[in-house]
């Protein structure tokens, strides 16, 4: 499997693409991206799924473009539907079409990779991860020696702080974490080494 990444937005929000035998998934397609979808074309993946960690703009603002050049299924949090529906929440300039929910426990199976949904609320009511065999996508739950942003609307620390005490418990130390900003990081080091929940 190769992961590729594209970092979209004046947020530097991270976007993945998995690929595995000419099938992809994305995660968090952030902006309209004409690198990502320029590389989806010039290989010719099928995207299998659209997959996101929850429903902030900039993680979402590529999803109408990428869809409509793929048709792949877009699968979010029940919890945070409002943010992808509501442009006065998202401020984009429309709504933000999704085709499946989803939650805790659940799993996402496409023809080459199979991901487990961990729900992860804190940055938003509806924060998700997504695990694959022993790989993270954290979204804004945790970064590099640090975790999400809650002084926004529907944020909780309380829950962040409780959601990355339980990826500490659920998962190895050598799991890589792909988060939604910033460099890769392990679970780990940040049991070890971040300031803000220690394992």
């Amino acid at each position: 499997m190769e992961i590729k990444t594209f970092i979209t937005t004046n947020l530097r929000s991270n976007c993945y693409i998995l690929v595995n035998r000419q099938h992809a998934v994305v995660i968090d397609p952030g902006a309209p991206d004409d690198v990502l979808l320029d590389f989806i074309q010039a290989s010719g993946v099928v995207v299998d799924a659209i997959l996101l960690t929850h429903g902030h703009f900039d993680h979402i603002g590529g999803v109408m473009a990428l869809k409509a050049q793929t048709g792949a299924p877009v699968y979010v949090s029940k919890a945070d539907e409002d943010w992808l529906l509501d442009t006065t929440l998202s401020r984009l300039d429309r709504a933000v079409e999704f085709d499946r929910t989803v939650t805790d426990g659940d799993n996402i199976t496409c023809p080459t990779m199979s991901f487990k949904v961990i729900g992860t609320p804190g940055h938003s009511e509806g924060g998700l991860c997504y695990l694959i065999e022993d790989i993270l996508f954290s979204g804004d739950t945790l970064f590099y020696q640090s975790i999400g942003r809650t002084d926004i609307p529907k944020a909780s620390s309380k829950d962040l702080y409780h959601s990355v005490k339980k990826l500490y418990r659920l998962l190895g130390e050598s799991t890589v974490v792909y988060p939604g900003h910033g460099r890769k990081t392990t679970i780990g080091h940040e049991k070890q080494h971040n300031p803000f929940v220690r394992g």
